[in-house]
């Protein structure tokens, strides 16, 4: 008999054991308080065999690999160390922490990790990202805390604009007081200039052939490696190229895929776990959503499974998501269906969500399918939703109704991106040439739209760079299109345009910023049919014919040699 999940599906049981229990109402709010990653509270862990006098130690086992592992640039005390690579030899003997098999594995609550290789388990663990995330970390607690300061404000004004007697113009004081918060956030920001034409250092082309086209990629959040989805159902990771933590950019080699996730159906969305860091296994997963599937959570380590949020009809049948995105505190999975919106907790795996309805016969309201979520940067609770049924949507957690409702758009959304400030929504539709900005302090009127080539029903991805101030799209044309949003060209008061050239030679419809870095990763392809006849010699040299399927890096600093002194700083290990 075939094992059920070489096809996709949930093979977990619900524990029988006495006293092997989910964890309560109260023990998800404890843990949401607490300094602890989601799948690491100590209702979960118990089911794993451990005690309590070990919980109480805060150690979570699948941090830890078999093998010692000597990190550089890790500040760790001898005697600590001895005590832990003690303990993680302990648990190893009962088969805790040996990889696939030990532990509860069943239940995706605790699975240990099997390191690709160790040599690959140093370079992500601790060179890959120790000089990115220093460099985070000298801002992180001065932005959070503009960021808290300029939260309240913002909900003030979308839910005043309505009302206000200056025909929904939020007052004079609250804008003022924003755009100071957010200029004083900017300042402790590292800032790029965007060059006229990107610089390609590398890429991946080997791994897809002519019919397996990319569907979009993403770049973790501590910028350590690459995310891409693409038509033969797999998800596959890229680390960064090793070299450029050297500070070379030139020369690079082709990247490989060092692990490869295979999926039970066609992938409807995808994304990162946002509190993801390398430096931390247990934050290291993301979530898929594929056709007639639940929503499962993978570890980016290896293949394995942690967990899966399995959402049902009225009917009681098991019914996929057609986009995910994460709260910004990772706390909760947002899953976008007709007409409702579902939320799971993180940290309880299973069938148990709030649903949220968002069209009602008689009410009105939002309809369609969700094609995809948006996440406010700083306000928690709040998310904008677009619908193939030409509407935008925002929402908040704290209110029943949408604070904002789009109705009657160009075309169908398919992607959207806040901007940095929190103010501004951009969006994009599907066969539509069009991205739009809109002002959530004014609602219901556009700031100005950008054009691109978008003449495919496919999801084209757009991105920010350089905190907000320019945007990068992808295209169904083959070209890389670039707005600078501070300058505005003539009497249209639409953003310049400055960066325009052919990344690839068939559709670009992946587009990521790295977090951190003048790094950009596209990917290329759409479904095409070979004809059984050509009307002439002429066709067969066709590009069409010779489909554009890989992962493209770029610098985002162009061609100057002069401007990759700043980057190769930044990257430099042993500066």
């Amino acid at each position: 008999m075939a094992d059920p999940s070489e096809h996709g599906c949930d093979t977990r049981q619900e524990p029988t054991t006495t006293g092997n229990t989910y964890p309560t109402t109260e023990d998800c709010i404890a843990m949401n308080t607490s300094t602890k990653t989601p799948l690491d509270h100590p209702a979960l862990l118990e089911q794993s065999g451990m005690e309590s006098e070990e919980i109480g130690q805060g150690v979570d086992i699948r941090q830890q690999p078999t093998a010692s592992l000597q990190l550089e640039g890790i500040d760790e005390d001898s005697s600590s160390r001895e005590r832990m690579q003690e303990y993680c030899s302990e648990k190893s003997e009962h088969g805790l922490c040996a990889g696939p098999g030990g532990g509860d594995t069943e239940h995706g609550l605790c699975a240990g990790l099997e390191v690709v290789s160790r040599e690959d388990t140093e370079h992500r663990l601790c060179t890959g990202s120790g000089t990115i995330r220093n460099e985070c970390a000298e801002y992180s607690k001065t932005e959070a805390q503009h960021r808290t300061n300029a939260a309240e404000t913002v909900e003030k004004c979308i839910i005043k604009a309505s009302d206000d007697d200056n025909g929904g113009e939020p007052p004079e004081e609250l804008e003022e007081h924003i755009e100071m918060e957010t200029a004083t956030t900017v300042q402790h920001q590292h800032t790029y200039k965007l060059g006229q034409e990107l610089k390609l250092l590398t890429g991946s082309w080997k791994e897809f052939d002519c019919n397996n086209y990319l569907r979009g990629c993403k770049w973790a959040p501590d910028g350590t490696c690459l995310l891409s989805c693409s038509e033969d159902k797999r998800m596959r990771l890229h680390n960064l190229p090793t070299e450029l933590y050297s500070g070379v950019v030139d020369g690079l080699s082709e990247v490989t895929s060092v692990l490869t996730v295979p999926q039970g159906e066609t992938v409807y969305d995808f994304c990162w776990y946002p509190k993801m860091s390398s430096w931390d296994s247990a934050t290291c997963c993301f979530a898929t959503c594929c056709k007639d599937h639940p929503v499962h959570l993978w570890d980016a380590f290896c293949h394995h499974k942690r967990a899966s949020y399995v959402p049902h009809n009225h009917l009681d049948e098991v019914v996929a998501p057609h986009s995910l995105a994460f709260s910004s505190d990772g706390d909760k999975l947002y899953c976008g269906f007709p007409k409702c919106v579902r939320v799971f907790d993180t940290a309880r795996p299973g069938r148990n969500c709030v649903t949220r309805s968002l069209c009602e016969r008689r009410l009105g309201g939002q309809p369609g399918i969700i094609s995809c979520i948006a996440m406010h940067p700083f306000t928690a609770g709040m998310y904008a939703l677009g619908s193939y049924s030409c509407s935008v949507g925002l929402y908040s957690d704290s209110t029943e109704g949408p604070l904002m409702l789009l109705t009657a758009l160009d075309s169908g959304i398919t992607h959207m991106v806040f901007a940095e400030d929190g103010n501004h929504l951009y969006t994009g539709f599907r066969k539509s040439n069009l991205i739009k900005c809109w002002d959530l302090r004014y609602p219901g009127k556009s700031v100005y739209s950008l054009t691109r080539e978008v003449s495919t029903n496919q999801r084209i991805y757009f991105d920010l760079y350089s905190h907000g101030r320019y945007l990068i799209s992808g295209s169904t044309d083959s070209h890389i299109y670039g707005w600078d949003l501070l300058h505005l060209s003539g009497d249209e008061s639409t953003p310049q345009r400055c960066l325009y050239f052919q990344g690839h030679s068939d559709a670009v419809n992946g587009c990521s910023v790295h977090p951190t870095l003048p790094l950009l990763a596209t990917s290329s392809g759409q479904r095409t049919f070979n004809l059984p006849f050509s009307s002439s010699e002429s066709d067969s040299d066709d590009d069409r014919s010779h489909p554009d399927n890989s992962i493209k890096l770029w610098s985002m600093l162009g061609k100057d040699a002069g401007a990759y002194e700043d980057l190769s700083r930044s990257l430099a290990l042993n500066e």
